[in-house]
């Protein structure tokens, strides 16, 4: 099954497979993590959004979070606050 995501605030659509393992890691994320942090963001695109509040949603370091981020959906999270 085929999911299509859009990055808030951007034109970038992204489109990934949940067919071999839904709970899989993609790219760094888990999909119901990437989920949950794109709902959390196009949720509060009104209010200033830190790096460390996605990265405390996603259970990793800021860090950690803007490599995973940048690799799961293409663009860094800045370009998505």
């Amino acid at each position: 099954m085929r999911e299509r995501v859009r990055v808030p605030g951007t034109s970038y659509d992204h489109s990934y497979s949940h067919s071999r393992r839904s709970s899989a890691s993609f790219c760094g994320l888990p999909a119901r993590r990437l989920k949950l942090i794109l709902d959390y963001i196009e949720g509060n695109l009104a209010q200033p959004i830190a790096l460390r509040q996605l990265g405390e949603l996603a259970g990793i370091s800021t860090r950690h979070f803007e490599r995973a981020f940048r690799q799961a959906i293409g663009v860094p999270p800045t370009h998505t606050l």
